[in-house]
């Protein structure tokens, strides 16, 4: 799901006209990844093979937060990549500081919240 989206906003951010518009459809993206991988911190909840080891529900929620910033980080990076391709340096700063404040944002704000709740 995390590589599928990559390719198909690159693609897609590539074949964009308008700059401004490159920039909309990467932070778009990396919205859509990070969106949909608040789901895996509950995917093996039922799973009674992770009792076997138990981590107490914060350092689990710490822990899941901080990989979902690192690959938000990533996806960010690549997506600000692309523009460097095209020695276009706004559209770099753009989206390395939207991506980046998107992340903190979503991830520290929404997210924790979101699973904090559950």
């Amino acid at each position: 799901m995390y590589i599928r989206l990559i390719v198909i906003g690159g693609v897609v951010i590539f074949f964009v006209p308008n700059n401004w518009l490159k920039v909309v459809f990467a932070l778009l993206f990396i919205y859509m990844a990070n969106f949909q991988m608040i789901t895996l911190f509950f995917h093996y909840r039922t799973s009674i093979w992770l009792d076997i080891y138990p981590l107490n529900k914060q350092k689990k929620e710490t822990t899941f937060i901080k990989w979902l910033v690192q690959l938000t980080f990533v996806q960010t990076i690549i997506f600000a990549l692309l523009f460097l391709v095209w020695l276009d340096l706004a559209g770099l700063v753009l989206t390395l500081a939207g991506g980046s404040l998107f992340n903190y944002l979503f991830n520290y704000g929404f997210v924790k919240r979101k699973i904090e709740g559950m």
